[in-house]
């Protein structure tokens, strides 16, 4: 009788994660990477919903509510309460747009996965972490720049010209 494989997305969002440390040039602030990948000394079953604490670790956490949005084709975080005296309509229909993008994502995750490998698998699941990080990129002529989170608070590194096959090697040149 043949085993049926699944895809497991906490494996891939915690490779994401390691991976990131090894860049120069990350996505993502190098404390909020380490956060995510802490361990706890006791164990944790990770939540069948949105509603309470995260269990550690809390890449885990991503992993498994992004497997549950894969599966039930709708995203945990639309289950979170809201709050009536909070004006945050401009904020739940930017944030259901954002959903709308993703779930395609994870829709080509869950249909293709056998088909590739475990670095391609890791891209997807980057592409869809950092799905609503906005970062402006500057570059000069000959391809070295910048690069900032869009509303300027925080620079996220200085850019070497871009590369064949870059993202293979970790953009190290």
């Amino acid at each position: 009788m043949p085993t049926t494989k699944t895809l497991q997305l906490s494996k891939y969002v915690r490779m994401v994660l390691e991976n990131e440390l090894k860049l120069t040039c990350k996505e993502f602030d190098e404390e909020d990477i380490k956060a995510l990948l802490k361990k706890s000394n006791r164990e944790c079953t990770p939540r069948e919903t949105i509603q309470g604490y995260p269990s550690y670790p809390l890449y885990r956490e991503i992993g498994n509510m992004l497997q549950q949005w894969m599966e039930k084709r709708y995203c945990p975080a639309l289950d979170l309460p809201k709050y009536d005296l909070l004006d945050e309509k401009s904020y739940a229909e930017s944030r259901e747009a954002n959903f709308k993008s993703i779930t395609p994502l994870l829709d080509g995750l869950q249909t293709l996965w056998e088909d590739w490998n475990d670095e391609e698998i890791a891209y997807r699941v980057k592409e869809i972490m950092i799905h609503d990080v906005y970062i402006l990129e500057v570059r000069q002529e000959e391809g070295y720049g910048a690069r900032w989170t869009a509303d300027g608070s925080s620079f996220r590194g200085f850019l070497e010209p871009q590369m064949v096959d870059g993202h293979s090697v970790g953009w190290k040149h």
